[in-house]
């Protein structure tokens, strides 16, 4: 028996120079974009937070355990990052990273 999960990840970006509006919503796109290609339902949310943004990304994921979901998500989610050029390689740092996961519902197999 499967189980439907939203999973969150919310993410503070710092940039070397402050982004603009039109960076942010860049960046919203490039997410929604990347995420569009696999079976989750995204949702992006931006708010600014004095030089930095924070960013909230959440997904519904099918899947068994509550863990599973969680990996898929992070997976889905760093190449929507990379996509959009957030983290390491990217040109917007990470500053702070964090997840939870939230049980929907349940679905017959």
């Amino acid at each position: 028996m499967s189980k439907v999960f939203v999973v969150e990840i919310a993410a503070t970006l710092g940039a070397v120079r402050r982004l603009t509006d039109d960076d942010i919503t860049d960046i919203i796109e490039a997410v929604i974009d990347d995420l569009d290609r696999l079976p989750v339902e995204p949702s992006v949310g931006t708010v600014r937070n004095g030089e930095d943004v924070d960013v909230t990304v959440t997904v519904t994921v099918d899947q068994v355990q509550e863990l599973d979901a969680l990996a898929y998500a992070i997976s889905a989610v760093k190449a929507a990052f990379r996509a959009a050029g957030i983290g390491t390689a990217g040109l917007v740092p990470l500053r702070d990273l964090r997840s939870r996961v939230l049980p929907l519902q349940s679905q017959s197999a």
